[in-house]
């Protein structure tokens, strides 16, 4: 009395438990080598106490001491290898019938409390299913989300990818220059036909207007055409002679055209040797231009960005509708002039500076459009030596705001809003917009429309004569792009396979442990099922909760790897998506616990 339980002897401490189990008022007593490291007077009393006890309740003992059982036991049960060898009475005794409790209805939070009890005795159990319930999440909304790419819903960025939603200018058949050549070589290589029509502002601004499918345009001179290193297209004379035939002649690049030819023919060229190589025929003077008799822009269209003293070469820069709402990777949408979104190939460009780290380092850096003309307009106006070279007029300084989901494999494509750069190009070549001509003005279309038939609409809107539209990747995709997410697709569903044996082997693993649960929990009055479901519950929630937090981040993780391996796009984060694979999980559940619990109610 009156001791602290540290302070106590072993066989006070021992005759203290049995006595706070006898206050419990228990119906049954079991006592596991009850009188283990206790010497005999004290072994003496803990049996003698027992004894008393069990004139009321059974009294279960477990122990090696044979002579001790001998001489207090009423009934020994010998057990070798986990069965009874030996079942003996030693004594009569009145017999013990347990009483079965009837029905009875516990409160939810008394199943709330069983389950908090059994979850922190056995957090291992517990985390080990949370796991694996997250892991089924993961796999099915993985499924889910590959199916829908390969049933199109990333067909939009392929088309992005591979250029089908870029609509540009292909001579007529009976503009060819060379019967050998494709439509394809055109693409990549030398010019192909010797006309093309010519657009001006007003035919641009006409497709934006009427066409609401194309999102975008860039409008110019075409390299692929024309050698801008003296701004001079190359023709044979014979295919000088053809386009003069039916060109217009109040246009005022035919009339330098015959000019040409006709200075050709008085120095004797056609009777020359090389009548059908190639021949220049210059464009300087070009009246688009003001003030400057015999000026050439330095290949106009041809851009590079300035970032962190590098310069970055042969960007490609597309004015977009202001309401076009991009796919972004990172970042936010355009709000006003001075902000640029970049394509994911041009980012992957600049991250091989080494002051960025990350996409996300890219975003809000300040970076500098560098038109490719090297001397500015002034110098060839006034050919004063000082002016020559770059000088402010020849950047155009924005920030990054945003980088897109999709690469370019044909271009390095940078979007601006829409007029910005035409505004920026024509200040700084003092364009004279009355005469402006470009040799090319190509569009971007919703990935989602169809090519062919914009195609048709920009013709008769342009009214093209010498040229027509088409898309400027062939409508055969490489099967590299499909097999991806076929390949993602099979992937995930061998993970959810797996996810799902494991699932089931883990409960064949517990099912002797469940069984016996399952008693206890029935003689105690609580439902197995609803115990067994709630617990299952439990980890669903906890892995819907995981996946809230984290599918996002991880998502943009998974994608950032597989662009730098020049992969498509893995996964998209869609929540209709994340819905289903939930309610699918919890159905693969329900499936497997069922068949479990009544696999064992059956061998009961």
């Amino acid at each position: 009395k009156d001791k602290k339980v540290k302070k106590l002897s072993t066989g006070q401490k021992k005759r203290v438990q049995v006595l706070k189990c006898l206050l419990s008022q228990p119906d049954l007593l079991i006592c596991d080598e009850p009188t283990a490291a206790l010497d005999a007077a004290n072994s003496k009393l803990v049996m003698e106490a027992l004894k008393e006890a069990g004139k009321n309740i059974p009294v279960l003992i477990v122990s090696h001491d044979i002579a001790l059982c001998n001489q207090y036991a009423s009934r020994i049960c010998k057990l070798e290898n986990g069965y009874i060898s030996e079942d003996k009475i030693i004594s009569e005794q009145k017999e013990y019938h347990l009483k079965r409790p009837g029905k009875i209805n516990r409160p939810v939070k008394e199943y709330l409390y069983l389950i908090k009890k059994m979850i922190i005795s056995r957090p291992g159990d517990s985390l080990i299913k949370a796991v694996i319930m997250s892991l089924l999440i993961f796999s099915l909304y993985a499924g889910i989300n590959f199916f829908s790419s390969v049933s199109g819903k990333s067909d939009a960025k392929y088309k992005w990818t591979t250029g089908e939603n870029l609509l540009i200018t292909i001579g007529n058949e009976e503009n060819k220059s060379d019967e050998n050549k494709t439509a394809e070589s055109y693409q990549v290589a030398d010019p192909l036909y010797s006309t093309y029509d010519f657009y001006t502002k007003q035919d641009v601004q006409n497709v934006l207007n009427e066409v609401d499918e194309v999102i975008g345009y860039r409008a110019g001179w075409d390299t692929d055409i024309y050698d801008w290193s003296n701004y001079e297209l190359e023709l044979t004379y014979d295919e000088a002679k053809k386009v003069l035939e039916t060109a217009d002649l109040k246009r005022p690049s035919t009339q330098k055209l015959a000019a040409s030819i006709e200075l050709f023919e008085s120095q004797g060229g056609p009777e020359h040797e090389i009548r059908n190589e190639k021949i220049f025929f210059y464009y300087y003077g070009y009246d688009g231009f003001k003030d400057c008799t015999d000026y050439f822009p330095d290949d106009s269209i041809s851009n590079s960005i300035y970032f962190d003293y590098i310069y970055y070469r042969d960007i490609v820069v597309y004015q977009m509708k202001n309401d076009y709402q991009f796919s972004l990777l990172y970042g936010n949408q355009m709000k006003s002039d001075d902000e640029i979104i970049i394509s994911l190939t041009v980012a992957d460009k600049l991250l091989e500076n080494e002051s960025v780290s990350s996409y996300e380092d890219l975003i809000g850096k300040e970076i500098s459009l560098v038109n490719g003309s090297y001397t500015p307009y002034e110098y060839f106006k006034t050919r004063d030596p000082l002016k020559k070279g770059n000088n402010e007029e020849s950047y155009f300084s924005c920030k990054i705001t945003g980088i897109t989901d999709h690469k370019n494999n044909y271009e390095n494509q940078v979007y601006l809003r829409n007029g910005v750069y035409d505004k920026w190009i024509e200040e700084k070549f003092q364009m004279n917009l009355e005469y402006l001509e470009y040799q090319y003005a190509y569009y971007l279309i919703d990935p989602e429309s169809d090519s062919d038939e914009i195609s048709s609409k920009i013709d008769e809107i342009s009214a093209s004569t010498d040229s027509h539209y088409a898309s400027y990747a062939s409508n055969d995709k490489s099967s590299q792009e499909y097999n991806n997410p076929i390949l993602y697709w099979g992937i995930s569903m061998i993970m959810i396979i797996l996810v799902i044996m494991v699932m089931i082997g883990y409960e064949v693993l517990s099912n002797r442990r469940l069984k016996k649960e399952g008693r206890i929990i029935k003689e105690d009055g609580y439902k197995v099922k609803r115990i067994t479901f709630m617990i299952e519950g439990i980890s669903i929630i906890t892995g819907v909760i995981v996946w809230l937090i984290l599918l996002q981040p991880l998502i943009e993780k998974i994608n950032e790897i597989a662009f730098r391996y020049e992969y498509s796009e893995i996964l998209t984060f869609n929540l209709s998506d994340f819905g289903i694979s939930i309610i699918l999980a919890i159905i693969i559940m329900l499936l497997i616990k069922g068949i479990s619990y009544e696999i064992r109610i059956r061998r009961n």
